[in-house]
């Protein structure tokens, strides 16, 4: 399986490249099934991302080449998934841009961080009218999603959040830190500011990392790699609360491997037809 996993979006989960074939891969966990669909000729240095466009019911795969250096906009391409054979085609991108991470889609919206020349911003793309735009980030978002590797975007009450975590140590105490900025008004742009700490020792020794928000708007946070025991951790920040879950069937692994967790999994037995 490659590194890279994008989902789950509405159900199914997207691998733009499967590490023997190098092939992208759509799967629905529900059912067990998978296809494999078109490969782009030209893949290096480009990142591809699922979005689901809820009113006209349609997967769409968006793939976009490194251009923060001067490559043309014209490197994107878009493939609509269900619809008969299915090919790639160009895709327009006003603003030179690399996307960072698997982003979130909200409502229609796949909401990713992109790199840029000169720094980083936070792209919206509408999946159903397939156009692009930028949202405004002030210092304080933009240095949260400079540290990609520790930032996430997530659904929080049916608003874009992006989240961070680290630790900070202050001499033989350590805590773990998480600051949640929720755009709160999409028009003007207006984001609003929480920050969270932990004792290293109630939340996990070793590293663990957001990867979701429950339909409760409860943010999960789970070990990234374990043996033996595996906890999940359910933070609610309306009630303050942390909950310790353990997480049974890894008490047969020896050796730390590495664990992909994925939350508030919804069934769907639709499935995309592979392409002919």
């Amino acid at each position: 399986m490659g590194s890279e996993i994008c989902g789950p979006v509405s159900g199914l989960f997207y691998f733009p490249n499967m590490r023997r074939s190098e092939v992208p891969v759509i799967c629905n966990p529900s059912t067990g099934q998978y296809a494999r669909l078109p490969q782009l000729k030209r893949k290096r240095d480009s990142r591809s991302l699922l979005g689901y466009d809820p009113i006209g019911k349609r997967y769409k795969v968006s793939n976009i080449r490194n251009s923060i250096y001067g490559a043309s906009n014209e490197e994107g391409h878009i493939m609509t998934l269900g619809t008969g054979k299915m090919s790639w085609r160009k895709l327009h991108c006003p603003e030179n841009h690399y996307p960072i991470g698997e982003g979130v889609c909200i409502d229609g919206v796949l909401y990713y961080i992109a790199g840029q020349a000169k720094g980083v911003k936070l792209a919206c793309f509408d999946v159903r009218n397939e156009n692009f735009r930028f949202l405004k980030t002030d210092s304080i978002i933009r240095k949260l999603l400079v540290s990609s590797s520790s930032t996430k975007l997530i659904k929080y009450k049916g608003k874009l959040g992006v989240i961070s975590w680290r630790y900070v140590y202050g001499g033989a105490r350590c805590v773990l830190r998480l600051c949640l900025q929720i755009l709160e008004d999409a028009q003007d742009q207006k984001w609003l500011k929480h920050l969270y700490t932990f004792p290293v020792n109630i939340v996990a020794k070793g590293d663990v990392s957001v990867v979701g928000v429950t339909a409760t708007n409860e943010i999960i946070l789970s070990m990234d790699y374990t043996s033996k025991a595996f906890f999940v951790f359910y933070f609610n920040p309306e009630r303050s609360t942390l909950e310790r879950v353990r997480v049974q069937g890894f008490e047969a692994f020896e050796k730390p491997i590495r664990v992909y967790t994925f939350v508030d999994y919804a069934e769907d037995f639709k499935f995309i037809t592979e392409s002919s």
